[in-house]
């Protein structure tokens, strides 16, 4: 299990490099592709629910819609991010805690459809300080390990221009909502789309 983390450590810098380097590109240039949320989720889970939870007593709980949820984005910003987040979990949440994650479309937010990817634990909470790295640059915090994890996740999110929000208080848990943008049901569905690749 600790080796395992470690990768995961190990990713996380390599990511922090990665969103460096994404500062310095065009808006728009980025590998964009239609994504079932849920889909995507479930293939996480799977892949890593029992070294980041399961072999450390976390519980998980999923709600997830039966359907599929899309979102036009780019996969690999949406899975680290995704990564980011559990690995950061894992690491704050004790032995009978728990992890509530879940899905939810049709999510209006200035004007634009969304669908919201939340998770919520019973943990020990986050300081403000802490929450705030969710608005600084990877660059800001690659000189205190605290708070890169989360730094990556808010480049990322802008990138993808996904609002991101957390919640937090000491011995209250911590709720962080991600809203990835959906088509809007305004436009007609490109005819491309329904295609299956």
């Amino acid at each position: 299990m600790y080796n395992e983390l470690a990768v995961l450590g190990e990713e996380i810098d390599r990511v922090a490099g990665i969103v460096r380097r994404m500062s310095a590109l065009p808006e728009g240039e980025s590998e964009d592709q239609t994504i079932d949320v849920c889909e995507l989720v479930r293939e996480l889970l799977v892949l890593y629910r029992e070294t980041l939870f399961d072999s450390r007593g976390i519980t998980i709980e999923t709600v997830l819609p039966t359907r599929a949820v899309r979102t036009t984005s780019d996969r690999n910003s949406i899975k680290q991010i995704i990564l980011n987040l559990w690995k950061n979990a894992s690491e704050a949440l004790s032995r009978g805690e728990r992890l509530k994650l879940s899905l939810t479309d049709d999510i209006l937010h200035q004007g634009r459809h969304f669908c919201e990817l939340r998770m919520e634990d019973n943990g020990p909470g986050m300081s403000e300080a802490v929450m705030s790295a969710l608005h600084r640059s990877a660059d800001d915090q690659l000189g205190a390990r605290r708070g890169v994890g989360l730094s990556i996740v808010g480049a990322l999110a802008r990138r993808l221009e996904a609002p991101v929000s957390c919640r937090s208080k000491a011995g209250h848990g911590t709720m962080i909502s991600l809203l990835l943008p959906t088509q809007d049901r305004a436009e007609p569905r490109d005819k491309n789309e329904a295609k299956p690749s």
